[in-house]
């Protein structure tokens, strides 16, 4: 496991250097953070904590208007881990977390119980009930407690727009895994366990492993992507189809089915990550199975020389 959920036992003699937020997508803005966080214990010798929470607070603050996510938890802090953060703790995210004051916030769970001694967040940073704490607050009471605060300012993109979890929902949402990879400055992936389908794949010729869609995160919009997968730490090229199979069954439920090039081991039951590289076409009904067929050919073929660009080979 990747993380530790927090308690109000917790306490910790090492001095820590802190970094707080929920850091859905792990974005650019994010990884600016975390190597901030990361490379300030290091020079002071500290011990480097991502303070996350589960679920996203606006699940039940605003549940009206609260996103699905990017990644689940355990994918969230993986690549909170692999930043260089010593520990991932969580807090869940209840009713007495969101009566929480800005000062309680800072007293109890940043000094008295992570014996904090820097904290590193982003300019705009909010915290404790009804958002009433922000930068100047923190930097104010790190001052009269013995800590040191680092406020970055924020990333943007090559068009200065805010890089958020938000932007990079929207940009999944329409099919633009390409421009969410960039923002990201890793490539977009979703992951679930491979179920049983209908086997129609494999009698078209093109076997595919169904991957489970969680309705908790965001899904792709229908469609066709290139992309790669890797089992057992060896990478294939993998063809993805998003969507409600128009041409076979055109259900509601939408599927992710996965076709792994030179591949045709039992993966039954695994959890398979795919990584989406580029959305190829929309979804199209066809007159004709042969029809499919033969787009499924050139989806595929495309998908290969797109992937077999990728410096993942190397």
């Amino acid at each position: 496991m990747y993380f530790k959920y927090f308690d109000s036992q917790h306490t910790t003699l090492e001095e820590t250097c802190v970094t707080i937020g929920v850091f859905d997508g792990i974005h650019r803005g994010h990884t600016a953070l975390l190597d901030a966080t990361v490379n300030l214990s290091r020079q002071n010798g500290l011990k480097s904590i991502c303070v996350t929470f589960d679920p996203h607070p606006l699940s039940l603050l605003k549940p009206d208007i609260s996103p699905k996510l990017i990644y689940p938890l355990e994918k969230r802090c993986e690549l909170i881990k692999d930043c260089g953060i010593d520990e991932v703790l969580v807090i869940k995210f209840d009713t007495v977390m969101a009566r929480q004051s800005a000062q309680s916030f800072i007293s109890n769970l940043l000094v008295d119980s992570l014996n904090v001694k820097a904290v590193v967040v982003g300019e705009d940073f909010k915290f404790g009930h009804n958002r009433e704490g922000n930068l100047e607050l923190l930097t104010q009471w790190g001052e009269k407690l013995g800590f040191k605060v680092l406020g970055l300012p924020l990333i943007t993109d090559v068009i200065k727009n805010r890089i958020s979890s938000t932007k990079l929902r929207t940009l999944i949402l329409n099919g633009k895994v390409s421009l969410a990879s960039e923002l990201m400055g890793r490539y977009y992936s979703y992951k679930g366990k491979v179920v049983h389908g209908n086997k129609m794949g494999e009698k078209l010729g093109f076997p595919t492993a169904n991957i489970f869609v969680n309705e908790g995160l965001v899904l792709p919009k229908n469609g066709i992507y290139a992309g790669y997968c890797n089992i057992n730490n060896k990478k294939y090229v993998t063809a993805v189809s998003i969507g409600s199979r128009p041409t076979i069954d055109d259900v509601e439920t939408v599927s992710f089915e996965a076709y792994i090039v030179d591949f045709d081991n039992n993966i039954y039951g695994i959890d398979l990550e795919v990584f989406l590289i580029d959305r190829l076409r929309d979804e199209i009904k066809f007159d004709s199975l042969e029809e499919l067929v033969n787009q499924i050919k050139k989806d595929v073929e495309q998908t290969v020389q797109i992937v077999s660009k990728l410096n993942i080979w190397l």
